[in-house]
């Protein structure tokens, strides 16, 4: 019975890490690209159909037939200028929060990594006792639970994120590299690293003991560290590149 809530943990965990995160869309941020009072967006400026949803633009027509019939940005309705405005103010203020949470769970994780590892050699050589550490042990469940909250917290601060634009100058100055496309990919990584962290870290706390569960210990290990490190990667594509 005690394995239905981990199953559910997990389910919800793969709904909102696996889909591609928002926050890989490039930022809005262009410097001349805001004309002053409701002259949102400049001629360089193009609306991308893999940024932009429907509702976005308060239009009904398909997403791809609506970016191509407005190439020109000018040919947009002050109406619609004024709603993209808002929601890139919004996403501005978004994204901050974002990649903090992304970092604290980051940290957090490899903060209860070095605390596990250093508890399961304690464990493994009677050295200290278990009833010595355990504090110890509650340090380390409440970093990963700390680690846990905030990968949710940012999964779903990126899920929920206004779409960026991008301009022609951009998308075309980056060649076949696209930070955005290998900023998601690292995310569908992390996403499974994270859902097998709580998965092993559930097995470990109710019924893994003896050495026959060894692989789950060490798959705990592998899959903890492995989702920082991919956090902390597609932090670093994203700003950076």
């Amino acid at each position: 019975m005690r394995l239905v809530p981990a199953a559910m943990m997990l389910t919800l965990c793969g709904a909102l890490l696996l889909a591609p995160s928002q926050a890989s869309a490039l930022e809005p941020d262009f410097p001349g690209s805001e004309v002053p009072a409701l002259g949102l967006v400049a001629p360089a400026l193009e609306l991308r159909a893999d940024l932009f949803s429907v509702s976005d633009l308060g239009s009904l027509v398909p997403i791809r037939q609506r970016a191509a019939a407005v190439q020109d940005p000018t040919e947009l309705s002050m109406e619609e200028r004024r709603k993209i405005q808002a929601r890139l103010k919004l996403r501005r203020k978004m994204v901050p929060v974002h990649q903090a949470l992304a970092f604290i769970a980051a940290g957090s994780i490899v903060a209860a990594e070095v605390v596990g590892v250093i508890n399961d050699r304690a464990i493994n050589t009677g050295t200290p006792t278990r009833d010595k550490i355990e504090d110890s042990l509650a340090l380390h469940r409440v970093l990963a639970g700390v680690g846990t909250a905030a990968y949710l917290g940012a999964g779903v601060v990126a899920w929920t994120m206004p779409p960026g634009l991008a301009t022609r100058k951009a998308e075309n100055s980056k060649g076949k590299f696209d930070s955005g496309k290998v900023h998601r990919i690292l995310s569908i990584v992390h996403g499974i690293a994270m859902g097998t962290v709580i998965a092993t870290g559930i097995l470990q706390a109710n019924v893994a003991a003896g050495e026959d569960w060894e692989p789950i210990v060490a798959a705990h290990k592998i899959s903890g560290f492995t989702a920082a490190g991919a956090i902390i990667a597609a932090g670093i594509v994203i700003t950076a590149l």
